[in-house]
Parts: structure tokens; sequence; C-alpha cells
């Protein structure tokens, strides 16, 4: 009967929060990143996940317990209870309540609740300051794949800093800039602003403009891929594409 109640309850919290086949946006996306990988996203794969794969948000959140990446984040046999707490660290840079973290093991356990379903529950019910970081993450997080830059260290470094305090953002903002510049880290200030709904405003370009000094994928002429040390697009099966978020990758499957 406790298992009956406990399987109708996480039911009702998922569809109350609409993941069901809900279709994938860049913040949606972006959200998964940061709920996953603790990270902002790369824009080669978000404009995989979006545009290409064909996914719902489920299936994306599903497809990245795939990489490398993820497996490494959370090996086999890690406890639920770490991989909740794991979890909440990095969407909302706090451990959760004993009572919430006691009613997800459970699902996760008797296998009322995938790992992902977890994810998007957690995303989707953000509220109050943990809405105002989650947000703040995300908006670092497409800001860094609208610049192109791929360096999967500056993306984890980009949401140290962040909390649910707008202004929180321009240390980050100050990183980026200057990794794509070289120039110093309060460069971006200098370009740059938050007006006063703590949007993010260029003073003179867009940000998409900065990453001119970044390096740029060569085409190869022979085997039609991309060349480049953290991006590769390799030659699609139109039956089944997954995108290697550990090298920027796009691979094809059988």
């Amino acid at each position: 009967m406790k298992k009956i109640i406990l399987a109708s309850s996480i039911a009702f919290v998922l569809l109350g929060s609409t993941i069901f086949a809900e279709e994938a946006t860049e913040d949606s996306v972006a959200g998964l990143y940061v709920a996953t990988f603790d990270r902002a996203p790369d824009g080669p794969g978000l404009a995989y996940w979006v545009a290409d794969s064909n996914l719902s948000l489920e299936g994306i959140a599903e497809s990245f317990f795939d990489q490398n990446e993820t497996k490494e984040k959370y090996p086999e046999g890690l406890d639920e209870t770490d991989f909740i707490e794991k979890v909440y660290e990095n969407t909302f840079d706090r451990a959760g309540d004993e009572a919430g973290i006691d009613y997800w093991r459970e699902g996760l356990r008797d296998g009322n609740l995938s790992k992902q379903q977890f994810i998007l529950a957690v995303l989707n019910g953000a509220t109050g300051d943990d809405a105002e970081l989650l947000n703040n993450k995300k908006d670092i997080g497409l800001t860094f794949a609208e610049s192109n830059a791929t360096d999967t260290e500056l993306a984890k470094e980009l949401m140290v800093d962040v909390s649910a305090d707008r202004g929180s953002m321009l240390g980050s903002l100050n990183k980026l800039y200057a990794h794509l510049t070289h120039a110093n880290e309060n460069a971006f200030e200098n370009n740059y602003t938050l007006d006063e709904n703590g949007t993010i405003v260029s003073k003179d370009k867009s940000m998409k403009d900065i990453e001119k000094k970044e390096k740029k994928p060569k085409k190869d002429s022979d085997d039609d891929s991309y060349d480049d040390d953290s991006y590769d697009d390799d030659d699609n099966d139109d039956d089944d594409e997954s995108y290697d978020d550990d090298n920027n990758s796009t691979e094809s499957s059988d």
C-alpha cells in the first residue's frame, strides 16, 4: 500500500510539473546542464540537443546519463542519498532537507522514479531563492553557450560564485569576457552592464562578437567533418544520433 501511495504521489508531482514530452528549449536544457553536470552548456552541445536531437526534454535528460561525464560524476553503485545531494548542490548550492531526501530516495530505490525524472522534478519545483539562483545559473550558462566557448573547466568555474542575487553574475561574466578577449577580469564591466531588471545589456556589441579571438572549427573538405581539439561533428546516421558532451562531438550509432 505504501508503494502505491508513493508511486501515485511521484506521478502527481511529475505530471504537475508537466515534464512528460515537454519540448526542449535552450533555457530548459541549460537547466539540465546545471543540475546534471554542474556547469554551463557548450554552444555546439546545446544546439544539438535543442535543434537536432529530436528528443523531448525528458529524452534529453535520459540521454545525459549515457555520457561519460555523467558516469564519472555519478559512478555505478553511488548511493541514492549521495546522488540526490549532488543534484541539490549542483542546482541550489545547498543540501536537501531530510524529509525531501527520504521521499526522493524511496522513489529511486523502488524504481518508481528514474534519475532523470528526479532531476526534472527538482528543476520544475524550484521556488523562491532556489528559483532565482537557478535562473541566474541558466543565464550564465546561456551566455557561455552563445559565446561559443568550449572550455569545460571554465564552464564549471562560472557557476561557483553565482547566487540568488542578480548582481552576483558580474564576477562570472567578467571571467568569461576575460577568457574570450584575453583581457583582465574587469573588462566585462567596461563593455556590459546589468539593467534595473538584472538583464545583461551590451554597451557596444553582442556577446557573440567577442569570441572572434577564439579558435574556430575548421572544415576538412576530404571527410566533411570539423577538425578541432574540442569539437568533432562526424557523419550522422539519420536513424539514431547521440551527442557526446565529454568531447563536444556528435556520434552515430546503429
